[in-house]
């Protein structure tokens, strides 16, 4: 699924259940679109089809890279492509759900180390770097996926 696409339970709108005015009120924050005139990260770094040229690149840097390209010697890479293109456009603000297995679940028996976590990192700014993406930017990314860190690394 792209970042642009929806799945088919966010294409259905649903009525709230519930009479409750307290519930009708967060139900209306909810529905209020957001009037914040500031970029997304997801716009800023060039929306879907950016994500997607990043990605790609990152890639060919993994399965370069000695300390990490084992782990994914038997990985089918284009669906690997897609989930990760998937998740970077959520977790940046773009238009979509990402709907895959949360970090934990994806990455608990890799037995992955604070060496493989950093190569990553270290891949992903060097691939974003490579493609003209400021400083300010690359911190703002860093914000968004940082924290899922003890996750990944199932600490």
């Amino acid at each position: 699924m792209g970042c642009n696409q929806t799945s088919t339970n966010e294409q259905r709108k649903e009525a709230p259940t519930t009479t409750n005015n307290a519930d009708k009120n967060e139900t209306n924050k909810k529905a209020t679109p957001n009037t914040n005139t500031e970029k997304s990260v997801y716009d800023s770094l060039g929306g879907e089809s950016a994500i997607g040229a990043v990605v790609d690149s990152f890639y060919t840097k993994v399965l370069a890279s000695e300390i990490v390209k084992s782990y994914f010697e038997n990985i089918d890479m284009v669906s690997q492509s897609a989930k990760l293109r998937n998740f970077v456009c959520f977790a940046t603000g773009g238009p979509n759900r990402y709907e895959g297995r949360d970090m934990r679940e994806a990455h608990a028996k890799m037995h992955l180390e604070e060496k493989h976590f950093d190569e990553i990192v270290n891949l992903l700014v060097a691939t974003l770097k490579e493609f003209k993406v400021s400083e300010e930017l690359i911190g703002k990314v860093a914000e968004k996926l940082l924290p899922l860190k003890d996750d990944i690394l199932n600490r």
